[in-house]
C-alpha cells in the first residue's frame, strides 16, 4: 500500500491553529482513496498524522472478508432465492452442503489459498464419484465465490487457479490419412468413365470419395449416386 501524508494550516479556531490532515494512498488493488481530518494546535495535527499513517500502512482486510465460507453461503441462500427457481436454488444448496461446506466451511475468506482450495479438489477427486459429478460440485463452488466477488468480498475468484476437474484417461482422437491402394483408384476411374456422360456427372463422382464409389460398384453394378443424379 502506497500513502502520502500532508498536513496544511487553514486557520484559527478558539484560539488554536487549525490544520487539516490529509492522507492519499493507494489500496492493494490499486484504488486511490484520501482521508482528509482537522486537528486543533500543532501538536494534535502531529499526532493525528502518526496515528493515520500506522492505520493506512498496516496490512490489514477489509473486516468483511474475514467471514468465513459457510457465513458465504448463508448469505449467498438468502439473495440466490430471490434470483432463481426454486428447483435450482434447492440443488445448489443440497450441492455446497455436501460437497464444499465440510471440508471448507470454517476457512476465512481473507485466508483462502490455492493450496487450500487444492486441498478441496482432492479430496472431491478421490471420491468414487462420477467426472459430470464433481464438475457439478466445481462449478457451485465457484458460483460462491463468484458471490463473494459480486459483493466485494473478495477481488477475484481464487478457483479459478486450479480449474475445474478434467478426465486424464481421455484422449481426443487424431484426425487420420486416409489412402486408397492402386487397384481401388483405378477401379473409381474404371466406373467413372463408363459413367459420366456430361461435365456434370464428372461433379458428381468427383466429390465422392473413391472409396466408397468402389465399395457401391463391385460386382458390376451401377453408381447409385450417378443413378439418382439422373432420374
Amino acid at each position: 500500500m502506497f500513502f502520502h501524508a500532508h498536513l496544511q494550516n487553514v486557520g484559527k479556531k478558539d484560539g488554536k491553529q487549525q490544520y487539516r490532515v490529509r492522507i492519499n494512498y493507494t489500496t492493494r488493488e490499486g484504488q486511490a482513496k484520501q482521508i482528509d481530518r482537522a486537528a486543533y494546535g500543532r501538536e494534535e495535527a502531529k499526532l493525528l498524522e502518526l496515528r493515520l499513517k500506522q492505520e493506512y500502512s498496516k496490512p490489514t482486510t477489509d473486516p468483511t472478508a474475514r467471514i468465513t465460507i459457510a457465513q458465504l453461503f448463508e448469505e449467498f441462500k438468502t439473495v440466490k432465492k430471490q434470483e432463481v427457481w426454486a428447483t435450482t436454488w434447492d440443488k445448489s444448496c443440497r450441492t455446497l452442503e455436501r460437497a464444499v461446506l465440510p471440508y471448507v466451511g470454517d476457512l476465512r475468506l481473507d485466508r483462502i489459498s490455492t493450496k487450500a482450495l487444492q486441498g478441496w479438489k482432492t479430496t472431491v477427486y478421490e471420491m468414487d464419484l462420477a467426472l459430470t459429478t464433481k464438475r457439478n460440485f466445481y462449478k457451485e463452488f465457484h458460483s460462491l465465490l463468484n458471490f463473494a466477488v459480486r459483493m466485494e468480498y473478495l477481488p477475484k475468484n481464487p478457483l479459478n487457479a486450479i480449474g475445474t476437474f478434467t478426465d486424464i484417461y481421455f484422449e481426443k482422437p487424431q484426425d487420420k490419412l486416409h489412402y486408397y491402394t492402386p487397384e481401388q483408384f483405378q477401379a473409381y476411374i474404371a466406373v467413372a468413365r463408363d459413367s459420366a456422360v456430361t461435365l456434370i456427372d464428372w461433379g458428381v463422382l468427383c466429390v465422392l470419395q473413391p472409396g466408397i464409389l468402389y465399395r457401391d460398384t463391385q460386382g458390376g453394378e451401377q453408381c447409385p449416386a450417378l443413378d439418382r443424379h439422373r432420374g
